[in-house]
């Protein structure tokens, strides 16, 4: 690595859009990723990929857990994708289902958002990205509680961006459609034909790629966007135009 590298965290990093930024990254940067899975980190194999095996249940523990990997770091850009996808009715949504849906993403970006606004984490004129999704603006029946999280993020965003403005800190959101990824697969994998085919008829221009979402968040890092923050992008192919 050259003196010139720049430090980057990674909330989410070992499946989609996380994972693409951290290899992308990594050719000239030092990555710390938080994720589930491991194996995709050490297969890649990057000297300038450092992980952390973290599962997110309190502001507490995250907040320490993410002090103690980054030390003495401070980082020019974070990116949080967490949580998983979820389809639950009203009626047969849980507690459980409130701890494993909603609660992942809230409590990572308030852990970034927590430690960057105490002068902690963060360079000067750094930036934060947080991934959303169209479900916090489209609504669809099993997806309360997913869209739900994706809203408060959003909420979180605007709201923070007063804050973290006078630190010289700048933080975004990426609100995107169906782009090809692993929870794409997952959830189009229970769809029959038809289904796939009228799915992706709701995108004007088709599904995205990764490297579509990857490109607008590597944009929000640099120096072109220093006068974006508190701001909600869409990336979606043109699923909310319809």
């Amino acid at each position: 690595m050259t003196e010139k590298a720049k430090n980057y965290l990674i909330l989410g990093g070992t499946s989609g859009v996380g994972f693409s930024l951290a290899k992308y990254l990594s050719k000239h940067s030092n990555i710390d990723v938080f994720g589930r899975d491991p194996k995709k980190i050490k297969a890649f194999n990057s000297p300038n990929i450092n992980f952390f095996s973290h599962e997110i249940l309190s502001l507490d523990e995250t907040v320490h857990e993410i002090k103690k990997a980054s030390g003495e770091k401070r980082y020019d850009g974070v990116f949080v994708s967490t949580g998983s996808e979820s389809f639950k009715r009203l009626g047969a949504i849980r507690q459980d289902d409130i701890n494993k849906i909603f609660n992942p993403p809230i409590i990572s970006l308030l852990s970034v958002l927590h430690l960057a606004s105490n002068g902690e984490l963060m360079k000067e004129d750094s930036s934060i990205v947080a991934m959303s999704s169209v479900s916090s603006e489209r609504g669809k029946s099993g997806m309360s509680l997913y869209g739900s999280s994706r809203a408060a993020i959003e909420s979180l965003i605007k709201h923070s961006s007063n804050e973290l403005a006078k630190r010289k800190i700048r933080i975004n959101g990426v609100r995107a459609g169906a782009f090809k990824s692993d929870m794409h697969q997952r959830i189009t994998d229970k769809m029959i034909p038809d289904q796939l085919k009228e799915y992706e008829k709701l995108h004007l221009l088709g599904f995205g790629e990764t490297k579509d979402i990857r490109d607008l968040i590597i944009f929000l890092f640099s120096e072109k966007s220093t006068w974006f923050t508190g701001s909600i992008i869409t990336i979606d192919g043109g699923f909310l135009a319809r």
